[in-house]
This record gives C-alpha cells, structure tokens and sequence, in this order.
C-alpha cells in the first residue's frame, strides 16, 4: 500500500477528500456526496470539513475537501469493508504522528521563544545597571560642582575681603 498522504492547514493535520476517494478505492464523486451528506444533517460538522478546489488533469478547476481529524474519522468511519478498516488505523495512526511531530515543533518554538524572551530580559538589567551606574556618576560630579562652587564663593569671599583691607 502506498504512503498516507496528510499535509496541515493552519497548523492542524488534515487529510484530502480525493486521497480519502483514492486510499479508499470509491470514487471521488462518492465522497464528496457522503461529506455533503454528513454536513447537511448537521452544520456544526462544517468546520471539520474545509470545501476547496484543485486543478484536473483536464486543467479544470473541481471541488475537494481538506478534512481534519475529526472530519475524516466521522467520514472514514462510515466506510466498511477489510480496505477500509486497514486504512482507518493507518489514517488514526497518521494523524497521531502529524499531532506529535507538531507538538514537538510547538515545544522548539516555545524553547526559542523562551531564549529570546531571556535574552531581552538579561539586556534590560545590563542596560539598567548601566542607567544606574551613569546617574550615580552624574550624581557624583553634581556632587563635585556645588562643593566647587561652594569653595569658589569662600575663596571669592576671602578674596574681597582680602581688598577690603
């Protein structure tokens, strides 16, 4: 049997209705019926199918669907027959992988988030080490110009009454 074919949509594993048709052996036509089916008796199931298109051999634009896991164990488990039981575990099996090879991504991301958001951190309390270090200068030269200037005015003081004299 061939390689299951899954792809993700806005992070979430999906599979296709066309693979669904082909790994199935129906006809795409049957499936599409069937997901039509399974929505018209509940519009809630609508956001467990996404209806899209693809190109024809025939350069034609036609109908598909991208199903989640949800959708496609919904759609998939109506199908019987020794296939499909095959493929029903092949498909659980694939989405389980998918959801923990993105998992695993999520947790990388997270881990680099994590690093950078440190590292924003760590720069933060130099920068403010820094600020403190600078005003505790500036302070002390603050410092150095009022005793500068108070024993300016002494001897300035001393000076003209030095004249006086």
């Amino acid at each position: 049997m061939n390689e299951i074919i899954l792809s993700t949509q806005n992070g979430e594993p999906v599979a296709s209705s066309r693979d669904v048709a082909e790994r199935f052996g129906k006809e795409h036509k049957d499936v599409l019926r069937s997901i039509k089916n399974l929505t018209a008796q509940n519009c809630a199931l609508l956001k467990m199918f996404h209806k899209t298109e693809y190109t024809t051999a025939q350069n034609k634009k036609a109908t598909m669907y991208l199903m989640n896991r949800d959708g496609f164990s919904l759609l998939a488990m109506g199908f019987t027959g020794k296939e499909a039981v095959q493929w029903k575990l092949k498909y659980i099996e694939a989405f389980n992988q998918m959801e923990k090879q993105l998992a695993a991504q999520h947790k990388e991301q997270q881990a680099v988030q994590d690093a950078n958001i440190q590292s924003a951190i760590d720069r933060v309390i130099e920068a403010r080490k820094k600020l403190d270090e600078n005003t505790a200068f500036l302070d002390e030269c603050r410092k150095n110009r009022e005793d500068s200037k108070a024993k300016y005015m002494q001897v300035k003081a001393l000076c003209g009454e030095f004249k006086a004299i």
